[in-house]
């Protein structure tokens, strides 16, 4: 699962925990049930965070990290639950 979760203003930010692997590994983000990721979302390709800005009933899903290195790869997946509609 995602190890992290925060809600900053109208950004959603998924992240997961990877400064325990040796050597640092390559990450990429995808949504599990196959479609692409939108334009408006952002990831780190080292750090791990995906950036989900403006948040709508679209975004719901599952989405997966994929961290590997030469040593292997990990995954971690995590489901997105959207609830009512964005109020300013």
């Amino acid at each position: 699962m995602l190890s992290f979760l925060s809600y900053n203003k109208h950004c959603l930010f998924l992240s997961v925990e990877i400064s325990l692997f040796s050597p640092v590994p390559s990450i990429s983000w995808k949504r599990s049930d196959g479609n692409p990721l939108t334009k408006k979302i952002e990831h780190n390709k080292t750090k791990g965070v995906l950036e989900i800005p403006d948040v709508q009933q679209e975004d719901e899903g599952s989405y997966e990290c994929i961290a590997g290195n030469v040593r292997g790869r990990n995954i971690a997946r995590g489901r997105l639950f959207v609830y009512g509609k964005h109020i300013d």
